[in-house]
């Protein structure tokens, strides 16, 4: 999933969880976690108040999601 579509979010939660990494790229920040043992990126504002080890809240934009099938690597969606 691309970054631009991972939003940090204050309250409604669809994932929480814990940031490996915290990345400071001038205008953005990108902060890297796992979920079910694969790694995801989200990219958040620089002013964002979060930490490496900080259990954050994201939410997907499922309607920008590019998904494929395991197997053939054929687009699904």
């Amino acid at each position: 999933m691309i970054p631009n579509y991972i939003s940090w979010m204050i309250t409604t939660t669809r994932l929480k969880q814990k940031l490996k990494l915290y990345e400071l790229l001038g205008a953005e920040i990108f902060l890297y976690f796992d979920v079910e043992g694969k790694q995801m990126i989200a990219r958040v504002n620089p002013n964002t108040a979060l930490a490496k080890g900080d259990v954050a809240k994201f939410a997907l934009d499922m309607n920008k999601a590019h998904l494929f099938d395991k197997e053939t690597e054929q687009v699904i969606r």
